[in-house]
């Protein structure tokens, strides 16, 4: 798994074929509250039309919207505690 520095600390859990996985690392600063670096950073790993998902602080698991090129377009909040639940969560949404 790689760890990455943008302003938060958080690492690549999975990638899968529709599901970005990230987990913040309690850094400086959050994923949440650097959620435009992250997504802009991560359009490197080929985000494409892929749901990217963080498990943040609290172990709660919700939504980085983007275009897919790069741009962060907000938040959709799942609040599942466990994976599996998020990933139903958002392959549902599709």
């Amino acid at each position: 798994m790689a760890t990455y520095n943008v302003k938060s600390k958080f690492q690549i859990v999975a990638e899968l074929p529709d599901v970005v996985v990230l987990e913040d690392l309690d850094g400086k600063c959050s994923v949440t509250n650097d959620a435009e670096r992250v997504v802009r950073h991560l359009a490197n790993v080929g985000l494409k039309d892929r749901h990217l998902i963080y498990r943040d602080t609290d172990g709660v698991w919700d939504e980085l919207l983007h275009d897919g090129s790069g741009t962060f377009k907000g938040f959709r909040l799942i609040g599942a505690e466990l994976l599996n639940d998020a990933l139903r969560a958002v392959r549902g949404a599709t």
